[in-house]
């Protein structure tokens, strides 16, 4: 009986210190958080300047939740494709397209990872895209 509590005792300890080590390459790696100056579109939805959390769900589904951090507003972003950096990114960061003073969501990048998630573009991007002779790319880095 004392042998199966510690082995018990020593499963739960490892269980625990796995549990943390998770929780804490969570908050490291799948999560970026952005002062955007500008107001934006993700999909049909206008998002106004401000400070963005954007998360990810899981690491297999292309799936992420942005929070507006000053209204608490929670959105899904999904219908992202994976896409690969020829380096592994530093710094987290969202990547913005912008037709005439419009900007879109394109990519997002969190730290120490190869590999990001890109956006499609929305019908009314595309609609301003054929009108617009100029794309530009712009970059906002993590805080």
């Amino acid at each position: 009986m004392k042998r199966y509590l510690q082995s018990v005792a020593i499963l739960a300890l490892f269980l625990v210190t796995f549990s943390a080590s998770s929780i804490a390459q969570d908050h490291l790696q799948d999560r970026v958080t952005v002062k955007i100056p500008f107001s934006f579109e993700i999909g049909q939805r206008t998002f106004t300047p401000g400070t963005y959390t954007v998360k990810r769900v899981s690491q297999t589904a292309g799936v992420y939740f942005i929070r507006n951090e000053s209204t608490k507003e929670v959105r899904t972003i999904s219908g992202t494709a994976s896409v690969q950096a020829p380096f592994t990114t530093t710094d987290p960061r969202l990547v913005f397209r912008s037709h005439d003073g419009k900007y879109f969501l394109n990519q997002v990048w969190t730290s120490g990872l190869t590999n990001g998630s890109e956006l499609p573009k929305s019908r009314a991007e595309r609609e301003i895209g054929k009108l617009s002779s100029v794309e530009e790319t712009v970059t906002i880095a993590g805080l």
